[in-house]
């Protein structure tokens, strides 16, 4: 019996160790999540992003991500919904300047208005945008969005 448990004792603290390192990791991951995630509304660093001026809604890490997809995939067609004040749209269209080709076509529902000034937004304007007020999943949007697109495009 006192050998089964001395060989046992090694094996149990081998475990708990095993066991207290993904208890830690989740905790970090936790931790992570409320420093990131949270910080939209302590530090406001994804309400801070900028592209060209312009505010882009998205996290700067998707943003590297997007760059990585578009350069690789190099659609001649991507479709965003959700144009908010047109950041990313014009994010995306410049990534597609640097690869020299592509466009944007970018919907929302309607155009935000400027807080302080009661008007709406002045969108960016960019060559490689195309801007639809609409719902995305209304017929007559996709509609429209189909007659954006040629035959053999590639679309992101």
């Amino acid at each position: 019996m006192k050998q089964t448990t001395e060989r046992l004792i090694p094996l149990l603290r081998q475990e708990l160790s095993i066991i207290k390192n993904l208890v830690m990791q989740k905790e970090i991951i936790r931790q992570f999540q409320i420093l990131y995630f949270g910080a939209r509304f302590q530090n406001r660093t994804w309400a801070t992003t900028y592209w060209g001026g312009v505010r882009v809604l998205k996290c700067p890490l998707d943003l590297w991500v997007y760059q990585e997809i578009i350069n690789e995939l190099k659609p001649d067609v991507i479709i965003e919904t959700g144009t908010s004040r047109g950041g990313s749209a014009l994010y995306l269209a410049s990534i597609c300047d640097f690869i020299g080709k592509g466009r944007v076509i970018t919907i929302d529902l309607e155009v935000p208005f400027d807080k302080k000034t009661g008007r709406p937004v002045q969108l960016p304007k960019h060559d490689r945008i195309t801007y639809i007020i609409g719902s995305s999943t209304s017929q007559k949007t996709v509609e429209k969005v189909k007659s954006l697109i040629k035959r053999g495009e590639k679309v992101l």
